[in-house]
């Protein structure tokens, strides 16, 4: 599964895995990238995930950010 997002050219890859969207973002135009994880959840009437909320870290850090979130 793979998407973009604005903000610098940004891409993420990755597999569903239960309840949950795992992979790797990279952003072209600054160069950055690393790992994500989401939770998947529907907030509004439809069958299908309508908004990933999750944790990123770039590739050299060991902690984990917070406040990724997105609206589909």
């Amino acid at each position: 599964m793979s998407g973009t997002y604005t903000p610098n050219g940004g891409s993420v890859t990755g597999n569903i895995v239960g309840n949950k969207f795992i992979g790797n973002w990279a952003e072209k135009e600054s160069g950055d990238n690393g790992t994500f994880e989401f939770e998947l959840s529907i907030r509004r009437m439809t069958p299908n995930p309508t908004h990933l909320t999750g944790i990123w870290k770039h590739n050299d850090e060991q902690e984990w950010q917070t406040g990724w979130d997105c609206v589909k």
